[in-house]
């Protein structure tokens, strides 16, 4: 596996792109939407395919449940281990070298530029022109470092785009080309009432996410949802 430093941290540079557990246990490859869904629902960890076309495994790797990330059978190898929140959190300060801006945003904007493999790879969102001009003139403003046109990002941890799986049922597959979502190994710790889970909330856990315009940004999205892994160890 092919890694490299940021500060006091070794991280894979490909996304994951396996099919069993550490201990060779198979991982379960589900294409339908519901089968998808219902895996989620009995905490069964599972993987796909962006549009369930194994070729794209070959650029952005799989899309895998958070079941299967922390699965405790290890989807990690020699040491490395899926991200916590804590870890997201020090490599945005490993990024901007020990910097704390009272924008954060800036921050992460900062961050998010050097994990890309080159900006080229990415696609401008489907928005509105006068709110991509609005967002690219904010951009400029608060984040003067980033360069819609430069190619090269720092690093070499080479963020692709590979979208995610939301099981929606009119988009089921979403975002390739706009963005690269990869999941935590921190649960959401609110704790809904009864009443909320059975008007549908669902449960979440931590991810980190970059789009189009650079911003690195730690979220909690629900488990159900289909992420790209990336793998790290401190050191």
């Amino acid at each position: 596996m092919e890694t490299i430093i940021i500060g006091n941290q070794e991280w894979s540079v490909n996304n994951l792109n396996v099919d069993s557990f550490y201990n060779g246990d198979l991982i379960q490859e589900i294409k339908s939407r519901e089968d998808w869904i219902e895996a989620a629902q009995e905490k069964v960890p599972a993987y796909c395919y962006y549009n369930n076309d194994a070729s794209s495994g070959n650029i952005y790797g799989r899309l895998y449940n958070w079941y299967a990330a922390v699965d405790g059978r290890g989807i990690n190898t020699n040491g490395f281990r899926i991200p916590t929140k804590m870890d997201i959190e020090d490599l945005i300060i490993n990024l901007t070298g020990g910097r704390r801006s009272r924008e954060m945003i800036r921050e992460k904007g900062v961050a998010g530029k050097d994990l890309k493999k080159n900006i080229s790879e990415w696609e401008t969102p489907k928005i509105s022109k006068s709110k991509l001009k609005r967002s690219l003139k904010f951009i400029k403003s608060e984040i003067d470092y980033l360069e819609i046109n430069e190619l090269k990002c720092g690093y070499g941890f080479n963020a692709l785009p590979g979208g995610q799986r939301k099981a929606l049922r009119l988009r089921d597959f979403r975002e390739i080309l706009n963005l690269a979502t990869f999941w935590c190994s921190t649960p959401d710790d609110y704790k809904y009432s009864e009443e909320q889970i059975t008007f549908g909330i669902e449960e979440k856990a931590y991810c980190f996410s970059l789009n189009y315009f650079s911003s690195l940004g730690l979220s909690k999205d629900p488990v159900q949802f289909g992420k790209s892994i990336r793998l790290m160890r401190n050191i």
